[in-house]
């Protein structure tokens, strides 16, 4: 059976930005957001938070879980290597696509083409490897169970905290039909200054000037850039 799921990677405790993910932009928490533009291209059941086991990620376990998002799972607070694979287990996944908790304006047109890839038999898509082909805040990762679980035990210390590292650096056991990067026609060096993640309060409130009144449920980046 071919799953392919969504994980959200967050926690509170972001040292620049406490509990951004609870923070507000055009109306919506963060999180709720980030869910509900994934919600676009996947059921609720293929859609979990991965968040830490530490008390201080309670209230931001419980608001997705009691708002009927999808699914929590809670596991190692750094080693996302491991809270991935709890996930994997939990979930029985064939595949999944990673999403972060500071990317409130993931595309889901670019998730849909993801899924679509890792359901024909891809096991790595990216469109920020071998290069970033897309502004950084509007990425999109996907991978397979087996290629993961092939190689999560050869991720170094300083990998754990990435999820995604290790299985860009060990790629070459892959052959290459089994590897996509998204690209972008309209893609220029200008991206390299943009960006659409937030890091900390002044990135929340260029990206509400960016956004000011369009509906931040179905925007693209391309509504943000090219209006």
């Amino acid at each position: 059976m071919n799953n392919t799921v969504i994980f959200i990677y967050a926690r509170s405790d972001s040292s620049r930005f406490p509990n951004k993910c609870m923070s507000n932009l055009s109306g919506h928490h963060l999180i709720e957001l980030i869910a509900r533009r994934c919600l676009k291209v996947v059921e609720k059941h293929n859609l979990y938070l991965l968040t830490t086991d530490r008390d201080i990620d309670d209230n931001l376990a419980d608001f997705f879980f009691n708002n009927n998002f999808g699914e929590v799972i809670r596991g190692n607070a750094f080693d996302l290597v491991d809270r991935t694979s709890l996930a994997l287990d939990i979930s029985n996944a064939s595949s999944f696509i990673r999403v972060n908790g500071d990317c409130p304006l993931v595309d889901f047109h670019l998730l849909d083409i993801c899924i679509d890839y890792l359901k024909n038999g891809i096991r790595l898509v990216s469109n920020i490897w071998p290069y970033r082909s897309f502004p950084y805040g509007i990425s999109v990762e996907g991978f397979s169970r087996d290629y993961f679980d092939k190689l999560k035990t050869f991720a170094l210390p300083h990998e754990l905290e990435h999820v995604t590292q290790h299985l860009y650096r060990l790629s070459s056991i892959l052959p290459s039909n089994s590897i996509v990067h998204i690209t972008n026609s309209l893609y220029d060096v200008s991206y390299k200054n943009i960006s659409l993640a937030i890091d900390d309060v002044m990135d929340l409130k260029r990206i509400e000037k960016y956004v000011g009144d369009m509906d931040v449920l179905s925007i693209s980046f391309r509504d943000l850039l090219y209006d």
